[in-house]
């Protein structure tokens, strides 16, 4: 199984159990193609979508999936609250 298809996985799962996710990584990895996969095969129907980090985390409604840069940038969220996922070994291209 390749990277991609084990963060796949481990996206669907928490989606099953109705989770927060934060991708973590740098550009040009495969976030964006993460979410675009989960949302063309219905998985995030009930969820908030944020492809970029929302300056105003009060707008945060559960369950979301969004994707961040640099880990300061949830540095304001409970930890308890959200699964970061580190996206920098997908490297999708």
């Amino acid at each position: 199984m390749t990277p991609f298809e084990n963060t796949l996985n481990t996206c669907k799962n928490l989606i099953n159990n109705k989770k927060n996710i934060i991708l973590l990584g740098t550009g040009n990895n495969g976030k964006t193609y993460l979410i675009n996969t989960l949302e063309s095969e219905n998985y995030l129907k009930n969820y908030t979508i944020f492809h970029e980090f929302p300056i105003n985390t009060n707008i945060l409604s559960n369950p979301y999936i969004t994707c961040i840069h640099n880990i300061n940038d949830a540095k304001n969220i409970d930890p308890d609250s959200f699964t970061l996922i580190n996206t920098n070994h997908i490297f999708y291209h």
